[in-house]
């Protein structure tokens, strides 16, 4: 039982993060500028290129790969410095799932764009209407009736 604590502790330093020299420790999580934010998506990218020339990456993947949570990602996103390089990289990844909608396996690219894209993709149908209040005035409602002479 000892040595699997060994195991599951190794690469790690005494407070559990990764320690220098593992392969997740890279993967800070903080970005001192945008272009360093870039660089580490562009290597996600790269390495979701399939041999056929097709990428086929994720958000939740790329959050993972960069080492930010997707929250962390939209709140880089509110960031002005970081805003176009967030934007720029969630439009890559629905163009990829938008191919996608060409083939047989359309329905879970649509799922996709629907929940990554903030209001983007939907399946409501949005109907507009006018409703205006109309008055009518008909006269009296009691009529008087024909006096006899």
């Amino acid at each position: 039982m000892a040595k699997d604590n060994e195991e599951l502790s190794e690469g790690r330093d005494m407070l559990g993060r990764f320690a220098a020299g593992n392969k997740w420790a890279t993967l800070k999580g903080i970005f001192q500028s945008p272009e360093q934010m870039q660089e580490a998506i562009e290597e996600y990218f790269d390495m979701t290129k399939q041999k056929n020339g097709v990428y086929k990456p994720t958000l939740t993947g790329m959050c993972f790969h960069i080492g930010i949570s997707l929250k962390s990602l939209y709140d880089y996103e509110k960031k002005e410095p970081y805003c176009y390089t967030v934007v720029r990289a969630r439009t890559f990844i629905q163009s990829c799932y938008e191919t996608n909608l060409y083939g047989f396996a359309w329905g879970g690219a649509a799922f996709a764009l629907k929940n990554i894209g903030k209001g983007d993709w939907n399946d409501e149908v949005v109907q507009h209407q006018k409703v205006e209040n109309v008055v009518a005035n008909f006269g009296s409602a009691i009529q008087s009736s024909p006096k006899s002479e």
